[in-house]
């Protein structure tokens, strides 16, 4: 039971506010409900963000990889694999085993 949840606060929002004791109940009742939906939507938030900043990461390590000025990606026969080669069977790999999410 928080702070703003004791009997205390709520006979004083019942007395200061005029409001029948089932209206402060009521009124307690939604602002803790408010106040706990407010947290989830941010560790949600703060979850979507932290995906957000690996996806781009990726992103920036696949853009390297792709310009080939450093590495060379050579698939199973030895072929070296660039630009829209390396699209191709990066998206054929991933449409044959999508990733688990």
């Amino acid at each position: 039971m928080s702070e703003s949840d004791t009997p205390r606060t709520r006979k004083h929002l019942h007395y200061t506010c005029d409001i029948s004791m089932t209206e402060a109940n009521l009124l307690i009742d939604y602002m803790n409900r408010e106040e706990n939906a407010r947290a989830e939507f941010i560790a949600e938030r703060d979850e979507a963000l932290r995906e957000l900043a690996e996806a781009r990461k990726d992103a920036a390590r696949y853009r390297l990889l792709r310009r080939g000025q450093h590495w060379s990606v050579i698939n199973g026969i030895g072929d070296t694999l660039r630009a829209g080669e390396l699209d191709a069977t990066i998206d054929a790999a991933m449409a044959a085993d999508p990733p688990a999410g």
